[in-house]
């Protein structure tokens, strides 16, 4: 069954597992069926527009727009990523994307690209496309918010946590939303930068809206753990710090100083 279907291309999301340090965490990744792959305007009037899911989203979310040879290009471009045909996919989506003046297109054809990098197992080139999606800014809300989140998700998976608390920041600052997945996917990234204080508080909170969330608690305790022994190293490297030496420039100590 398809998801809710609009006037425009819509993309359909599926599951992609991915481990996020300790954390088992579902990244959702975009992607196009080309059964849902439509005109942008329906003439019939029984399609309603699906609630956005990012309500409380400070960007207007533009109306997506597409072209009847852009519609084909992306058509072709999910054929060949079904296929298995990634390179072929990541290359024809470059072409649309830099070939059309259509805001909307580029935007689509990179998450295309984007995906077809993941799939084909290379991450960092996944994150280039998602950003080049992210700035296309032709993207509807739900499409250009969950772009944004694969980005983070890409960045971290490349070892690159700092850039993807950045971008979870960015997210849940023009979103107003907190889900769990940004909160695992931040404190994942904050272990990562040696910050487990921050990243246990940030487990414990995704636990205490969800008792049920085990994993949350276990990663929660990891971190706390980790912050213990970060504090025990600190406290072991200043007992082994040497005393001062009070000696005057002449090497001798002073005699006022003198027992």
């Amino acid at each position: 069954m398809l998801p809710d279907r609009r006037p425009s291309i819509r993309a359909t999301l599926l599951a992609v597992a991915l481990m996020v340090g300790a954390t088992d965490a579902l990244a959702q990744v975009g992607r196009y069926d080309p059964e849902a792959i439509r005109a942008h305007k329906v003439k019939t009037g029984d399609i309603k527009a699906p609630v956005s899911k990012f309500p409380g989203a400070t960007r207007v979310s533009p109306e997506p727009d597409v072209t009847k040879s852009g519609s084909k290009a992306l058509t072709e471009i999910v054929a060949l990523s079904q296929a298995k045909q990634y390179p072929q996919a990541m290359q024809k989506a470059e072409a649309l994307a830099s070939s059309s003046s259509n805001a909307y297109e580029r935007g689509a054809a990179y998450q295309l690209a984007a995906n077809a990098a993941a799939d084909g197992g290379d991450n960092a080139k996944a994150a280039e496309y998602f950003k080049k999606a992210l700035d296309s800014n032709g993207l509807d809300n739900d499409d250009h918010y969950q772009v944004m989140y694969n980005l983070a998700v890409t960045q971290y998976q490349t070892q690159h946590p700092a850039d993807a608390v950045a971008t979870l920041d960015r997210l849940v600052s023009e979103t107003k939303s907190d889900a769990p997945d940004y909160l695992i996917l931040k404190a994942a990234s904050l272990a990562e930068l040696h910050r487990p204080q921050e990243a246990a508080a940030l487990y414990a909170q995704v636990y205490g809206r969800d008792p049920a969330n085990k994993k949350a608690l276990m990663n929660a305790v990891a971190a706390y753990q980790q912050l213990a022994e970060q504090v025990e190293r600190q406290h072991q490297r200043s007992a082994v710090r040497p005393a001062p030496a009070w000696r005057s420039i002449s090497g001798s100590t002073p005699a006022s100083w003198a027992a």
